[in-house]
């Protein structure tokens, strides 16, 4: 196998080259990109539904939306 830095002959299966200590990279991504790529997307999620959250709380105020009374006939929670 060669060295895509140094060119120079490595055995198969090496993960550094023996003359330059440059590692050999077989197209196989590092596992850290799963783990950002996850937490990306928790995030985008996390940030929609608060967005969601804040619209629907606007709307609610909008319309003039009376608080629920709870069992005891307490006054709801207010927000």
């Amino acid at each position: 196998m060669e060295c895509p830095a140094c060119k120079g002959n490595v055995p198969e299966g090496a993960k550094f080259c023996l003359y330059c200590g440059k590692g050999i990279n077989k197209g196989i991504q590092p596992k850290w990109w799963g783990i950002a790529l996850l937490a990306g997307a928790l995030t985008g999620a996390g940030l929609f539904l608060t967005y969601l959250l804040f619209r629907e709380r606007r709307f609610w105020d909008e319309q003039g939306g009376e608080k629920p009374l709870s069992s005891s006939g307490e006054e709801g929670l207010d927000f």
